[in-house]
Order: C-alpha cells, then structure tokens, then sequence
C-alpha cells in the first residue's frame, strides 16, 4: 500500500566551510569622497565585529580598507599592499600586536608605514612600549571615530 511507503528524508545542510586564518580578508573598495583619495588602511584585529565597525568609520571618510586576522597576515599584506597606514590590535593569537608592530617599523619595505595600535589596553606602560616597538601613535577602544580619522591624517602626515 502507498500508505506503507515512508515518507522521503531530506538530507542534512552541508556543513559550513572552515576557512584558514589566512583566508580571512576583506577587501572593501569604496567610492573616494572629498580630498582623501586612494588612502589604504589595514586593519589587524583578531574580532570580525572590532574589524567591521572600524571598516565603516573608516568607509564613512572614504578610505580603502582591507582586514588581517592576526600580526603574520599583517606583515605579509604590509608587505603586499603597502598600505597607507596600518591599525594594529594588540592580543591576537600568534605574534600579537607588539611583536608585528616591531617587525613592521624595522622592516626596510614597510618602516615607512605608519602604525597606529588600537588596542584595549589602556595602561601607561603598555602605551610606552608600543611605542619603543614603533608605534606612530596609540589608541584605546573603543575609539572615538573623530579622534580615529585625525589620529589617522596626523600619522601620514609625520607629526
């Protein structure tokens, strides 16, 4: 009888796709507004949410952005990209913030690169050495958009 037969079982989704560390860049062109240009910043922060909230300040002025997930990646889209400016996260997984920072502004193709450390961490001694490790300038979050976009204009400009 057809009332025997049971009823067919859809099969399961498929499971989500794990992308590498490595694959987690996001190139965001944006329309130029106004006098900015072309200007391109990286932004290295391990939190996707930390990353899409500075990508839209940052969008909002008309810069470029593109993300690392970590201070490897960071170096070697540095390198890459050559990015106008480099926001650095300091607690990532692998070589944190401090240690990209130091690679970064001693590097001959990258030491003319900006780097701005965005960070939660707000103690004097932590703002002091990511300075000595090459730090344009230091910045904690949550970041105050204003302030971001200046800090970001005084660094390319050498001041």
């Amino acid at each position: 009888h057809i009332l025997d037969v049971p009823a067919p079982v859809a099969p399961p989704p498929p499971a989500p796709v794990i992308r590498p560390a490595q694959e987690l860049v996001t190139l965001t062109p944006i329309a130029s507004r106004g006098t900015i240009g072309t200007i391109t910043v990286l932004i290295v922060d391990d939190s996707r949410t930390i990353v899409r909230a500075l990508q839209l300040m940052l969008e909002r002025e008309g810069y470029l952005t593109f993300s690392a997930a970590d201070g490897v990646q960071a170096i070697a889209m540095t390198k890459r990209q050559r990015p106008n400016v480099v926001l650095m996260d300091v607690v990532m997984p692998g070589l944190n913030g401090f240690q990209a920072t130091r690679q970064l502004s001693k590097g001959e193709e990258t030491k003319h690169i900006p780097v701005i450390i965005v960070t939660t961490k707000d103690q004097e001694t932590d703002k002091v050495w990511g300075r000595r490790q090459g730090a344009t300038d230091y910045l904690t979050k949550p970041v105050d958009e204003a302030v971001l976009i200046d800090t970001i204009k005084r660094a390319m400009s050498g001041k």
